[in-house]
């Protein structure tokens, strides 16, 4: 009996371990078939922490700066700044992104934070003609 909760224990935990993680990445402002693109840097936090949720982050904290200069000044690229912890193992589930519009930014924010996801398939990530683009694709993660 006593080994029957030590294994149920250990199995437990380990379904469901997370590494905490730090990651930084530009917002490329070049857009996929020329001009440029910049954002807010509410607007990128708020998509980026929403990114991470989906694809299983925990204890997420999103920061950004650069941007869109909103009292009209020098605009830069957005550089983002992200703290949480991610899944290291678990089942393998299948997450769809998709929105009306912002399909460059989606794209750049999956790009910079798919490194720290153990994603075995994307499918349906696509350039963007223009970063108001609507956007579709599906992401297997192990989450």
């Amino acid at each position: 009996m006593k080994f029957l909760a030590v294994a149920l224990l250990f199995f437990t935990h380990s379904v469901f371990a997370f590494e905490t993680t730090r990651i930084n990445f530009r917002i490329n402002s070049n857009l996929d078939f020329g001009g440029r693109a910049y954002y807010n840097c509410d607007s990128v936090e708020a998509q980026a922490e929403s990114m991470l949720e989906k694809l299983g982050a925990e204890g997420v904290s999103v920061s950004c700066r650069g941007g869109l200069d909103p009292w009209g000044g020098f605009s830069t690229e957005a550089f983002v700044s992200a703290t949480f912890d991610a899944p290291i193992t678990g089942a393998l589930q299948t997450v769809e992104f998709r929105g009306f519009q912002g399909c460059h930014l989606a794209k750049e924010i999956f790009n910079g934070v798919r490194k720290s996801f153990q994603i075995m398939d994307v499918q349906g990530l696509r350039s963007c003609s223009r970063s108001s683009d609507g956007y579709r694709f599906n992401v297997s993660v192990i989450k």
